[in-house]
């Protein structure tokens, strides 16, 4: 398969090299001791910040490191929408904790943001199929490349429209 079209797989890539470095006694240990102290720097911010009512979580900073942008941004958006929609629930029901029993909409978001992220990875692996046979990833491409811009366009447009759902859906009263 060509290179250029091959599929990314990045903790896939990542797991491969640590694996071929353990076996090959040639870890990049100067990248692990890096790691180790962004990791370590992570939690003492995290503890700071804690108190204070913010957060730092050390498993977004280390995904944030190594996935690329395209993959980590769906990471972004829906971070920022559970910020919008935990915001919204605090302003309607200003007594009702995290820890309450009655917390169906909380419910409700987590459900729907499981079953997002479950039906985007099988349908990464259901494309996989189409992407393999025929050995490239264009083969269910719908318009000329010339519209890639416009293709772009309808992503973020659709995107939005995804978060827009999702906030509504678990907003609802």
């Amino acid at each position: 398969m060509d290179p250029t079209q091959m599929l990314s797989a990045p903790q896939a890539t990542l797991m491969a090299s640590l694996v071929a470095g353990a076996f090959n006694h040639n870890l990049p240990w100067n990248l692990i001791s890096i790691g180790f102290v962004v990791a370590v720097a992570c939690i003492l911010i995290d503890r700071f910040l804690q108190p204070r009512g913010m957060r730092l979580p050390v498993l977004a900073v280390g995904i944030g490191i190594y996935l690329p942008l395209d993959t980590s941004s769906a990471l972004i958006f829906g971070g920022l929408a559970s910020y919008l929609v935990e915001r919204t629930l605090i302003k309607r029901h200003p007594k009702q904790t995290e820890k309450s029993a009655d917390n169906s909409a909380r419910q409700r978001g987590l459900t729907l943001a499981c079953g997002l992220v479950a039906g985007a990875c099988l349908m990464g692996v259901f494309l996989a199929i189409p992407f393999t046979l025929a050995q490239s990833t264009d083969v269910l491409r719908l318009m000329p490349a010339h519209f890639t811009a416009i293709a772009s366009i309808f992503g973020v447009l659709s995107t939005l429209g995804v978060l827009g759902w999702i906030y509504r859906t678990v907003c609802q009263r």
